[in-house]
């Protein structure tokens, strides 16, 4: 098979991927791309740069999960629920106006999550949204500059669950 057909596939594949969030067999692909690096294998070196910058999308995911996974932990702690308390009111204060905005320029808010992790400064340091939506794109620049309460610990992943339900 030749390597644009073979990118054409991997192309193909990822969405499929990310939302099945299989992080693993991206990794897969990541590892044979950085094995397979010859001209006889990839017919050009710039297929394998693509192929292999694609294939690092997967360090995306499954930072996100591990995110995911963390903000779940913490909200199994007083300190962690009683955090997600001033997480929903800062949330509400700072950002309600600008997820409005971005509803009427979209038309409609479909369910998402923001999953942040926040410095110990209340600084945002990461942030991933699952899945992405045209708010969640529209919020996530304004939000990832932003501020919140300081954390009950440095490097603390967080939640935020939006939907149009209250």
């Amino acid at each position: 098979m030749r390597a644009t057909h073979l990118l054409i596939l991997l192309i193909l594949w990822l969405p499929a991927t990310l939302r099945s969030q299989d992080a693993p067999s991206l990794g897969e692909i990541a590892r044979h791309a950085r094995a397979e690096k010859s001209k006889a294998a990839w017919h050009s070196r710039k297929h394998f740069e693509d192929v292999r910058e694609w294939a690092g999308f997967s360090e995306i995911g499954k930072t996100m999960q591990e995110g995911m996974k963390a903000a779940e932990a913490n909200l199994q702690t007083s300190a962690g629920r009683q955090y997600d308390a001033e997480i929903s009111k800062s949330f509400q204060s700072n950002y309600g106006d600008i997820v409005a905005a971005c509803v009427k320029l979209v038309g409609e808010l479909k369910p998402f999550d923001l999953v942040v992790q926040i410095g110990k400064t209340g600084g945002v340091e990461k942030l991933y949204m699952s899945p992405a939506t045209a708010v969640s794109v529209c919020l996530a620049s304004k939000v990832s500059s932003g501020h919140f309460p300081t954390p009950p610990q440095p490097a603390y992943w967080v939640k935020i669950s939006l939907s149009s339900h209250p």
